[in-house]
């Protein structure tokens, strides 16, 4: 056992016991935070548009501001870029953070010193929260080293006045607070525990890149991989490739611990298990560019807690869409979109995702879905549920897949299928697997049923399986093209027909239900 796992142990209950007291009063921590936001922020353009000089309480608030989505946002953010930095809030502007822009114009969003903080205080709850469970075990990662796969923190400058402000991808500025903001210590400290092969951005000759991941890794005592799971898993794979072992853990015997973002993490369990050789420990936060949402702190895998401290939350019925909630009113087992209000200037943001609580006391809920779900016949089939069809049906037939892509084709009233399969199979195996994720689909949403076997004005769906690494070779494709790997999620449950078009050329077999 190593020293820093040794002076943590020692530690770690006064840390956690500290940095936990305000999640433990969330609807007063709530109610505190909203009015901090509106006191803060009203002399800006937008609190002066919006009236914040006359919101007493979250009703008069409710009546001035309607739930927007980005686009509501960016004539106040334009205004920044002209010099008007009390346009949306009263903050330091520190820098730019760019969101992927995978089916949209890239999005521009002001980050401040608030937003560090809450994505520093999350990482740390689940940290904390990971090792109490067990210190002697949990806190051993921590002798080791962290390979943390971020995006590139600095894709561009800009002048504003005299100022000059860095534009780069989230997980690229979050990973480097050193870079903007040195107020958190513990990652300074942590700073020779963790290696972050940023390199990997900008090496555009393949080979040189795996072989690069594979040498300087192996270089080091690894203990914890952080990143999304598809592109962890896609390096892990390089890794055994260019390293010509069987297993991960022969390779980084000391691995115990995997920290997600970006996607839920369940659908990759059997693939992780697969490719390290072993089970292992994983926590998750979810995330986006404009701050952090919810953390795992506890074992249940996709069961999250809000980040009641960052940002004063709404949450819009899925059902009733004309009913909007506070963290008190919110009811177990339903739907809800969530709307956000933080420092950094976005009021009543649409963040265009779709949660449902699974617990109220204490908090924690359950990420369903994102708003890009396909919807042919109003059957609103959610990333959630394809997750849950596709691991249902690979578990009935025990194989393993290792990425998916779910595309709702509107001028045909069908589904197409792409999935990249961990083995080669034959026809019959294929049609198999397609019959079994439709009944899958039609016993999870019975709309879908519906549609599908009574009406049948929903056809039946088709089996695109591609080649091996063919969703790296679209992520390849994309970087070819001026787009960054990190930022390039390939949309699991879409209605976008680009998608498509790009694994045409990398389809082995097409499949349709018999």
């Amino acid at each position: 056992m190593g020293i820093s796992s040794l002076i943590v142990q020692k530690i770690i209950k006064y840390v956690d016991k500290f940095i936990r007291k305000d999640i433990e009063r969330p609807l007063e921590i709530q109610e505190k935070l909203f009015h901090s936001i509106i006191k803060r922020n009203t002399h800006t353009k937008f609190g002066i548009d919006h009236k914040f000089s006359e919101i007493y309480n979250i009703e008069d608030y409710q009546k001035n501001c309607m739930p927007q989505k980005y686009e509501y946002f960016k004539p106040y953010i334009d205004e920044i870029f002209k010099g008007n930095f009390n346009s949306l809030f009263n903050a330091r502007l520190v820098c730019f953070g760019q969101t992927p822009g995978t089916t949209s114009t890239p999005k521009l969003i002001p980050i401040i010193h608030q937003t560090f903080s809450s994505v520093s205080l999350a990482q740390l709850r689940i940290y904390t929260s990971y090792i109490l469970e067990d210190p002697a075990k949990n806190a051993q990662f921590l002798d080791g080293i962290t390979c943390f796969f971020s995006a590139y923190p600095i894709l561009r400058k800009i002048k504003i006045g005299n100022r000059s402000f860095n534009i780069g991808y989230g997980t690229g500025i979050f990973s480097y607070p050193i870079l903007y903001d040195i107020s958190h210590i513990w990652k300074i400290l942590l700073k020779n525990k963790t290696f972050i092969p940023i390199e990997l951005n900008i090496m555009t000759d393949l080979d040189k890149k795996y072989r690069y991941l594979t040498d300087e890794c192996l270089k080091r005592d690894i203990r914890c991989f952080s990143g999304t799971p598809p592109i962890i898993l896609n390096y892990l794979e390089k890794i055994l490739d260019y390293s010509g072992a069987k297993k991960i853990i022969q390779l980084f015997p000391n691995l115990s611990y995997l920290n997600f973002g970006g996607i839920p993490p369940l659908f990759y369990e059997k693939r992780i298990e697969h490719v390290i050789g072993r089970s292992i420990d994983y926590r998750e936060m979810y995330a986006a560019t404009e701050g952090v949402i919810g953390y795992q702190l506890d074992k249940t895998p996709s069961l999250l807690t809000p980040a009641f401290d960052a940002n004063f939350f709404e949450f819009i019925s899925v059902d009733q869409p004309d009913k909007c909630y506070t963290l008190a009113d919110v009811k177990k087992n339903v739907k809800y979109r969530v709307v956000m209000t933080s420092y950094n200037g976005f009021y009543r943001y649409l963040i265009g995702d779709i949660i449902e609580f699974k617990k109220i006391d204490p908090y924690l809920f359950k990420f369903v879905d994102r708003e890009n779900s396909i919807n042919l016949m109003d059957e609103k089939m959610s990333v959630d549920q394809i997750y849950l069809a596709i691991q249902t049906s690979a578990q009935k037939l025990d194989i393993i897949i290792k990425e998916f892509s779910v595309v709702g084709v509107q001028k045909d009233n069908r589904y197409v299928i792409i999935i990249e399969f961990l083995k080669k199979s034959d026809s019959k195996f294929y049609q198999q697997f397609i019959h079994q994720l439709d009944d899958n689909f039609c016993k999870i949403n019975p709309t879908y049923k519906y549609f599908r076997k009574n009406v049948k004005t929903i056809k039946p769906p088709i089996l695109w399986v591609v080649k091996p690494n063919a969703f790296n070779e679209v992520e390849n494709e994309r970087i070819k093209e001026g787009q960054a790997s990190h930022q390039l999620k390939i949309l699991q449950a879409s209605m976008d027909l680009n998608i498509l078009s790009e694994f045409e050329n990398k389809i082995l077999q097409v499949i349709t239900l018999k």
